[in-house]
């Protein structure tokens, strides 16, 4: 009997195993680098916002892609390391650019801890808006979601000099701290609207009603929801 008791042991171990890997995402690396919340199109639905709508949206310097006028507005929190908002962004894009001017997309930062370049890269998108404006602004969101993660100063510098940023405005206001209290301030509305997790999205209906959405969903999944 012992001569089976080894091989069973050793089945029933890699089962185990198996399954360990299996609920794990596949490795130990691959889970470690997933993120905190679901963000494919199966994400599950998030509770409504303790939140208004004027506070979603920025009274000054607001960031907006599309017809200031718009019926519908969708809110996206994000991050510019984050890949699945790399995802999402030319999505919302489309969105708005194939609206006929009912929808547009307000973008505000959510720069998560463990992407160590997020926050300063959104520092350094809110410095091209201030001297590039805002069509620039969502040029150099583009052009950042283009390339490699994680990026650099250097490369958030090269980018804005590219977009017409003078160097001497840059170096000034990337260590500005009124410029870094956007940025901050995006992320405490983003945690008060029940955003832990990249990209995080609101969408606010024509009636003022509230949608959150989870995750970087595909294109008809938004174009069911502004409906």
């Amino acid at each position: 009997m012992s001569n089976y008791i080894t091989p069973v042991a050793v089945i029933i171990g890699s089962i185990v195993i198996g399954a360990a890997i299996f609920f794990q995402g596949g490795t130990a690396t691959k889970t470690a680098a997933l993120p905190t919340l679901p963000r494919t199109a199966e994400a599950p639905a998030a509770p409504l916002p303790a939140i208004s709508v004027a506070e979603l949206r920025r009274t000054e310097n607001g960031r907006v892609y599309g017809n200031s006028d718009a019926k519908i507005t969708v809110v996206e929190f994000s991050d510019l390391e984050c890949s699945f908002c790399a995802r999402l962004h030319p999505t919302l894009k489309r969105l708005v650019d194939e609206s006929n001017g009912t929808v547009n997309w307000e973008y505000r930062h959510l720069p998560l801890p463990n992407h160590v370049n997020a926050r300063t890269g959104a520092i350094a998108s809110e410095c091209v808006a201030k001297f590039a404006g805002n069509e620039a602004f969502f040029k150099f969101l583009d052009g950042l979601f283009k390339t490699i993660i994680p990026h650099s100063g250097t490369l958030h510098r090269t980018e804005a000099l590219a977009l017409g940023v003078k160097p001497a405005d840059y170096d000034t206001c990337i260590t500005d701290p009124s410029i870094a209290a956007i940025v901050d301030n995006d992320l405490s509305v983003a945690q008060k609207a029940g955003g832990s997790g990249t990209p995080y999205s609101i969408i606010i209906k024509e009636d003022q009603s509230l949608e959150p959405v989870i995750g970087a969903q595909p294109y008809q999944f938004w174009l069911e929801r502004i409906k």
